[in-house]
């Protein structure tokens, strides 16, 4: 892949391959144009990658099931495009069994924000400014999604705030690590050196919190607003009844899932497994058809459709205003249609819940194939958790 790429096309890339699935990783420059949508240019050196990886993929006798092409802005920080297909679906298109819109339809494509590379350009730049500005709670304010007042800032900047001279306090990150808790978010666990000059009155705070000590905080990033991405932080210390207390952050972060894909170098971090595509499928077919697509469109407010794939049952989770008896119909079609068109039998059934009513829908493989192209009686299979 490396060497085709730089030969044919002057592209330098990274690859990785995990298990049966490999990722190609490419900076771009400028990968964002002016109206926030992909440049040309950038689409083109994505097209003669992607050509490149199906030629590799067709060409090797190693087994690859997936592949994931991740390009990545050098501009904009968190600015990335990923494509993920599978090799079979080549194949197909090769032969004439799908066709080429088929083949892209099925492509699972994502121009969007990286939580976590946003994030940590964030986070470094508020503790740089922390350092510099001699009002904490306006370099809050540069960064933070959520109101501050001078109490919460002390909250937040605890001890430092507390028992350190005004603007004596710098700020160096020793340590960070972070995981995308969701497509939207990633958590952030950091260390920080902190050192500062105490105050007079301050002296026993400070053989607790000598000056170069470390404090640790767990930061939530969202990439809803690109300018103030930060939603929380949550320091290690806190003061309760006039007593010091801590947090123990390693259970806090450990609570959440890393979701993540690709890592901080756009490559593979795991195996794709065709479950995953295939829920994935499902979810983003629902929530097309619903929000875009006749007769639907108009009539169903979508905040979030999900897909999993648990114990051979695929896992649906709807958060959708409208006639709920039609979306399980339609969700449960979603099921029974894709794990047709790629031949999926791997699986016992299919359980559909409406976050909104708690109301669920569970039909085991057998008769969901056995509806054929017919719509769905919901009624026959509705219950609630």
């Amino acid at each position: 892949m490396k060497k085709l790429c730089r030969d044919e096309y002057g592209l330098e890339v990274e690859g990785r391959i995990v298990g049966t699935t490999l990722g190609i990783s490419i900076p771009i420059e400028g990968l964002v144009g002016e109206d926030m949508r992909l440049d040309k240019d950038a689409a083109d050196k994505i097209e003669d990658l992607a050509l490149s990886i199906r030629r590799v993929i067709l060409s090797t006798d190693r087994h690859i099931d997936f592949y994931i092409l991740c390009a990545r802005d050098t501009k904009m920080a968190g600015a990335e495009y990923v494509m993920t297909g599978y090799a079979m679906d080549i194949k197909r298109v090769l032969l004439r069994d799908l066709s080429r819109s088929q083949y892209i339809s099925r492509l699972q494509r994502d121009f969007r924000l990286n939580p976590a590379i946003l994030g940590e350009n964030k986070i470094k730049g508020l503790f740089e400014d922390l350092s510099k500005n001699t009002d904490p709670e306006s370099a809050l304010g540069e960064y933070a999604h959520f109101s501050l007042s001078p109490e919460k800032v002390s909250e937040i900047l605890y001890p430092a705030m507390l028992i350190a001279e005004p603007s004596s306090v710098r700020y160096e990150i020793s340590e960070l690590q972070y995981k995308e808790v969701s497509p939207d978010e990633a958590l952030f666990w950091i260390k920080v050196k902190e050192s500062y000059t105490p105050k007079p009155e301050a002296q026993n705070a400070a053989s607790i919190f000598p000056p170069g000590f470390i404090n640790e905080y767990i930061i939530l990033v969202s990439r809803a607003d690109r300018s103030k991405p930060i939603v929380d932080i949550v320091p290690k210390y806190f003061q309760s009844y006039n007593n010091i207390q801590q947090r123990f952050m390693d259970q806090i972060y450990d609570k959440y899932e890393d979701v993540a894909v690709v890592d901080a170098s756009g490559l593979p971090l795991k195996e794709i497994k065709l479950t995953d595509v295939l829920s994935q499928q499902i979810a983003r077919r629902l929530k097309a058809m619903l929000e875009s697509e006749d007769p639907f469109k108009g009539s169903y407010e979508v905040t979030s459709v999900k897909g999993g794939f648990e114990d051979g049952i695929f896992v649906l989770n709807f958060d959708v205003q409208g006639d709920e008896k039609e979306i399980f119909a339609e969700a449960l079609a979603a099921v029974r249609d894709v794990t047709r068109e790629y031949w999926f039998e791997d699986f016992r059934g299919a359980k559909v819940t409406s976050d909104l009513s708690e109301k669920r829908v569970i039909l085991d493989r057998e008769n969901l194939r056995a509806t054929g192209k017919k719509n769905i009686d919901i009624e026959k299979y509705l219950s609630f958790d």
